[in-house]
């Protein structure tokens, strides 16, 4: 609530006491001061808080009070009491008798909130079991009765009015005169607003009171106005006799100060506050709790009668389990509805002490209550035998595919149903703790029934389970047995009160998330990961970090809870900046203003926002859409355009597989999508589809590159208006295709056919030579065709090819077979011939498709080199897929190109197209580049930052293809300088604005809005360190060293590379000067190295081995793919299966490689099945094959089980590799393992039993011995 900035003004005055070394005069004036202050600036009445300071003054004599009081405690006491006194009338509020009638009627003025307030207080009294009912007498208002209708229909309330009586008297007496007939306890009369100055209508309100009769009258309070309040009260009260008060609009508005004070002159008891708008934000009133809560102190009663209406003690089976300290998964699942049922977390929040109310924030509790939804979700798709077992964690840790079970059926990552289970342990190891002390569960004073020695190990118990910051709020472990205390000897002193604490604990956990709590959640919701949580506040501090502040941004993150919003963003109105309305802006909701939190302009909102009030908040405003996407409503939709280009140099059965595919994927394209046929071998052949009943087709010569307009003449195009007009200008009556791109509603039976009559190359090929490909021509009348029809709009030309251009633009072998394709070995010598003419005519291609928004994607399926060294930026720059495998008739290929055509739960292809990314800093910070599928848009701005990296210069980039999977590197600079402190609690925020063509033709903005805190490096380093995201990091560095790799020299990069993590070690580990031994690094950068000794193994910087093409496929992949992915590449994982146990991962080590093993390993490109000796010896036996050895039989297959899970899921799909101890293909085991055992070393003393490899390779041991060496010497 906004009195929250009172109550923490107020307890900061209180606290300078206690940071003064001697209570004086002067400190006693300056603390009433600033008390003082707080008061009149939340508007209560200046005479009160006259008062308050010369009571306060008066009571305290600090010459007259005895040395051995506690001088800070009595003006404390002192300032609490008079505070009180600020809201108490000192009348005894009135009360309901159970079993007759009572009568309330509601008066106040217009827009109070009287109707909604009268719907909640029947609410509140019928769930504590009254009967209640609901009249309306407001006649003056319309739609009055309609509203009072809804709300008591939505509540099961009994109401009465009409529609045709207009005098509120007959309609009050005739409702009352019913209710009480049918024995109703609660009968609540709402009546017109009215104003003091309406005689008229106050006349009326004594005509109503006179027919009813009431037991209480209550006056609704509008506490938005503040002072007025005491003039209006008071002029109620003196026409009808106002036993009680209730506050409304008390959290939205800082003048609830002088709401609350005036009460105190009407000498009419508050009995209830207004929390928010929904039906049960009603909150009992009392003076003290209230002021306690407001100061942070906290209001244990409150907060015991919230845990006694959970009726606990009801549940004798529960305590009966506690006794024995048994606790179930399914008692958990009854706990978590507990927490749901004791009302919002932020109100629960305040009554504990150590908080204010205003410790959750609003998105803090959405997040908290979205968690605990989460698990619970996750527990529905547990069966009866998990939710009952006794120990419900050991059974899922010994059959971990029931993790794998519960988590596919719930939709979740396995990381969530293992978190719920750590946090289920946490309860049942405390449970049982709980079974074990005598008197627990006896009722009454557990002060008096437990031994203090128990409760105090008890507490010990709950504080573990507690984050820490949650217990340094509470005023640490003295804190925590204080409030235990008080739970031991109130009302609620049994399991009732400690199990509400235990909901309590847990709900505070979701709003102080751990960093790698933090960091999962906002991955999940915005598709973010920050190499650092917590950033260095100017730019010598963000220089000694090493690893640059820079992020892993996933555009098209998934999120099925994300319905696009129907109308478009709100932006910022001055021009250099432009930021879309997000959560983090400044709202005046009063003058329909809002500050843009980058340039902090302020900007007036469009007519359509005219009702946005706190409680009625726009979707861009609310903390959980940081993420939201919009539908741009301009513009007609664009069919999907989809140009196959085939290669016909191949053999028969290459050619029909591929045939086949691409007829499937006809049956896969919407109707209405376009499509168009290339053909090429010697010749390029551009086919017409529009003719019926013959195959026309247009020939050009295979060693000539025509440019747009020479083929737009010889085709007979016309530029359509959209070339000129700009992007998306067409109009929707034009014609969307031509005779070259139809839809597949009009052509599907004629493309068919024709792809079914498409036969091998005709020319002929000499023994010894190459066929004559002219790949680079036909790539150039693609983009040429998609350039002259559909400039602007999304298309996506499809390449499949069989082998090298061997003729034309973009050869890149002669048509010797003798002759090979270029090596490693023949660039480094500068011996390629045809190479960097080859790839000068692809960065064309490349950079005339991006520019207008086309996809080229490359299926090379051929046994040699395609070429994809030179043609790899048609795929890099445009955002397109590279797929490569050794034939079309492979399932590598058939699969892989079926899954470009998934479709999400909606039905629409998970692709986008034309997309393009602008990024919005704050000042303090600016943009270095992005490493991605993306070109540079060349967009100048205040935001970007002189030093490049990747491709920097600009704060916009051209991404023409996106699927849910592409993830950019957005590197960024601190520009803040050392000796211009950024002021406390700043944040530094960033903004991401995806704009892309849905594959439903719409176009779409998604804007993703997220902040991270400010801190200075020279007191902060520990926060700035704990923030440390080390996977993150890793694949940010790796992107930077690949895209170096490119263009340096490999032993280069590697040197940099391991300078870096030699500086890193130097900054953030523990040490003693030249002591290798003493080198500790923090569990946050523990992983960081091994991460950085995979990465120098890896083929994205080791080409030995590796053609050019396949580096070039590895490192496409690599710099387009999310987090976890990308983790996979650098380091594979390596699951372990035998009969010791369940499958388990094991370390990436040839320790792991044992005989009686089989090992799962999933590297990205590869899936793995490795036989150990043993068990290869055992299959070759056929024991499998035998009923005696079922359990070898089921050995063998849970791991080819979970390989199929992969391959299935998994784009493109990977190899799959069915190996044994001597197999050949082991070797790819082999060079991937951390080789700590090699034929130096197999034979060394207590060595543990695995595989040697054969390898001068350093092991990760030595890898880390020389680089502590390095870090602690005094020489580095």
């Amino acid at each position: 609530m906004v009195l929250a900035d009172l109550g923490r003004k107020i307890t900061s005055a209180l606290r300078s006491l206690s940071n003064a070394t001697i209570i004086n005069e002067e400190v006693l004036n300056a603390m009433l001061k600033e008390v003082c202050a707080a008061l009149l600036e939340a508007d209560v009445n200046i005479k009160l808080v006259k008062q308050l300071r010369e009571n306060v003054k008066s009571a305290i004599d600090l010459e007259e009070m005895a040395s051995g009081l506690n001088k800070r405690r009595m003006i404390q006491h002192s300032v609490f009491k008079e505070l009180v006194k600020l809201v108490d009338p000192g009348v005894k509020a009135w009360t309901p008798t159970k079993g007759k009638n009572n009568v309330i009627m509601f008066v106040g003025l217009q827009g109070s909130g009287k109707t909604t307030t009268c719907s909640k207080l029947a609410y509140y009294y019928q769930r504590k079991g009254w009967k209640t009912c609901l009249i309306c007498a407001d006649t003056f208002r319309a739609g009055a009765f309609d509203q009072l209708k809804q709300n008591a229909t939505k509540a099961r309330i009994p109401f009465y009015g009409s529609y045709t009586e207009v005098d509120p008297v007959v309609i009050a007496a005739d409702g009352v005169e019913k209710f009480k007939s049918e024995n109703f306890e609660i009968i609540i009369v709402d009546t017109s607003g009215r104003h003091k100055q309406e005689d008229s209508l106050f006349e009326e309100m004594l005509q109503v009171s006179n027919a009813v009769q009431p037991d209480n009258i209550v006056y609704v309070m509008d506490a938005s106005i503040g002072q007025a309040c005491e003039a209006q009260a008071k002029a109620f009260k003196d026409k009808v006799e106002v036993a009680s008060v209730i506050v409304t609009k008390l959290d939205g508005h800082a003048k609830g100060g002088g709401a609350l004070s005036a009460v105190a002159a009407t000498k009419s008891p508050i009995i209830f506050i207004g929390t928010g708008e929904h039906i049960d934000d009603l909150e009992p009133f009392k003076t003290q709790p209230f002021i306690s809560k407001l100061l942070g102190m906290g209001d244990i009663e409150g907060l015991i009668d919230k845990v006694n209406e959970l009726k606990l003690d009801d549940n004798e089976e529960l305590i009966d389990k506690l006794k024995h300290g048994q606790f179930t998964l399914r008692d958990m699942y009854e706990q978590f509805q507990n927490i749901m049922k004791m009302g919002p977390f932020g109100q629960i929040m305040g009554m504990i002490p150590g908080f204010g109310t205003d410790f959750m924030s609003k998105g803090n509790e959405q997040e908290s209550m979205a968690r605990l939804k989460k698990l619970m979700t996750i527990m529905d798709s547990m069966n009866d035998q998990e939710l009952d077992n006794k120990d419900g964690a050991k059974l899922f840790s010994k059959q971990p595919n029931r993790i794998s079970r519960v988590a596919r059926g719930s939709g979740v990552a396995t990381r969530d149903v293992q978190e719920l289970l750590t946090q289920y342990t946490k309860f049942a190891q405390m449970v049982k703790k709980m079974g074990g002390i005598k008197g627990l569960f006896k009722g009454g004073d557990m002060s008096k029934n437990v031994n203090p020695s128990q409760m105090a190990k008890l507490n010990q118990q709950m504080a573990k389970m507690m984050d820490p910051r949650v217990l340094h709020h509470m005023g640490g472990m003295a804190g925590l047995q204080s409030m235990m205390r008080q739970f031991q000897q109130g009302a609620a002193g049994n399991m009732k009160g400690m199990m509400g604490f235990n909901n309590i604990n847990l709900l505070t956990e979701g709003a102080m998330a751990t960093f790698p709590e933090f960091i999962a959640q906002n991955e999940e919701r915005d598709g973010v990961r920050f190499s650092w949580n917590v950033w260095p506040s100017s730019r010598l501090e963000a220089t000694r970090m090493v690893v640059p502040v820079a992020s892993l941004f996933t555009p098209l993150k998934e999120r099925p809870d994300l319905p696009p919003i129907q109308y478009e963003p709100v932006l910022c109105s001055r021009a250099t900046c432009r930021a879309v309305l997000n959560p983090l802006c400044q709202v005046d909701y009063r003058a329909k203003l809002w500050a843009c939190n980058f340039c902090y302009q302020r900007n007036q909102f469009p007519p359509t926002y005219a009702g946005i009030s706190e409680v009625n908040q726009p979707a861009e405003l609310l903390p959980q859409f940081a993420t939201i996407e919009y539908v741009v409503q301009r513009g007609p939709q664009m069919p999907l355009v989809f140009l196959y280009v085939v290669d016909t140099c191949m053999e028969d059965e290459d050619l029909q597989a591929l045939k086949e595919s691409l007829q499937m994927s006809l049956s896969l394209l919407p109707p209405t999508a376009l499509v168009g046929l290339i053909t090429f071998g010697r010749m390029v052949q551009v086919h017409e589809l529009g003719c019926e009943g013959i195959s026309k087709s247009y020939v050009f010569r295979g060693t000539k590159d025509l440019n747009a307009k020479q083929l737009q003449e010889m085709l007979g195009l016309t530029k359509p208006p959209a070339a000129q007009a700009g992007r998306g200008q067409q109009s929707p009556q034009a014609p969307l295709s031509n005779r070259f791109l139809q839809p597949v509603q009009k052509i599907d039976m004629n493309l068919t056919d024709l792809l079914g009559e498409l036969q091998r190359d005709p020319w002929p090929v000499t023994q010894g030579k190459r066929p004559l490909r002219s790949l680079g021509s036909a790539m150039s009348i693609a983009v040429g065709l998609l350039e002259c029809t559909f400039p602007n709009t999304g298309a996506r030309i499809m390449t499949f090819i069989g082998g090298p251009a061997t003729q034309g633009p973009g050869m890149v072998v002669g048509d010797e077979l003798k002759t090979p394709i270029r090596s490693w070995h023949d660039i480094e010598k500068d011996n390629a011939k045809f190479m960097k003419k080859a790839t000068k005519h692809y960065e064309a291609l490349a950079s005339r498709a991006s520019t207008n928004g086309h996809i080229i994607d490359i299926y090379a399926c051929a046994l040699d080199q395609s070429g994809l060294l030179e043609m790899k930026c048609c795929s890099n720059h445009t955002g397109g897929y590279m797929v490569m495998a050794d034939s079309f008739n492979t399932s590598l290929f058939k699969q892989t190109f079926q899954r470009v055509f998934t479709k999400d739960v909606s039905g629409a292809f998970k692709m986008a197209f034309a997309g393009t990314l602008e990024i919005k800093t704050s000042r303090e910070i600016k943009i270095s580049g992005a490493i991605g599928p993306c070109v540079s848009l060349n967009a100048k701005g205040p935001c970007v930052s002189e030093n490049e990296i990747g491709t920097g210069g600009t704060s916009q980039w051209k991404i023409c293809g996106l699927d849910p999977n592409t993830t950019l590197a957005v590197y960024f600079e601190v520009v803040n300088q050392h000796n211009a402190p950024i002021p406390q609690g700043g944040r530094g925020a960033v903004q991401f604005v995806t704009h892309y063509q849905h594959s439903s033709g719409q176009k779409r903005i998604r804007v993703t809005t997220t902040a991270r805190n400010w801190a200075d490096a020279g007191t902060q380093i520990q926060s700035i360190a704990a923030s440390f995201d080390q996977e993150a990091s890793a694949i940010l560095m790796a992107r930077l060293a690949v895209y170096r790799a490119e263009t340096e020299e490999g032993p280069d990069v590697l040197r940099w590379l391991d300078r870096q993590l030699i500086r890193l070690c130097q900054k953030f580990g523990d040490y003693h000067k030249d002591d290798p031994n003493s080198f500790r690094f923090s569990e946050t950068f523990s992983l960081y190295p091994q991460f950085m000794f995979h990465l120098r193994r890896s083929p994205f910087l080791q080409v030995f081995n590796n053609s050019p093409d396949e580096s070039s496929y590895y490192r496409h992949q690599f710099m387009r793919q999310d987090l976890t992915q990308s983790l996979i590449m650098v380091q594979p994982i390596l699951y372990a299966y035998s009969f010791n146990g369940p499958p388990e991962p094991v370390l990436l080590d040839s320790s792991s490689i044992l005989p009686d093993r089989i090992l799962l390993m999933d590297t990205f490109f590869q899936i793995l099945i490795y036989h150990g000796e043993t068990v290869s010896q055992w299959r070759k036996a056929g024991y499998q094959e035998m009923s005696e050895y079922e359990n070898f039989r089921h050995l063998l297959q849970a791991p080819v089980d979970d390989a199929q899970e992969i391959l299935h899921s998994r784009f493109p799909m990977p190899r799959y590799i069915d190996t044994e101890h001597g197999g050949s293909q082991a070797r790819f085991l082999l060079s991937k393992v951390n080789p700590s055992q090699t034929h130096n070393n197999m034979y060394a003393w207590g060595q543990e039993s695995g595989a040697p490899i054969l390898t001068d390779d350093v092991s990760l041991q030595v890898f880390m011995d020389h680089l502590k060496k390095l870090a602690v010497s005094s020489a580095a």
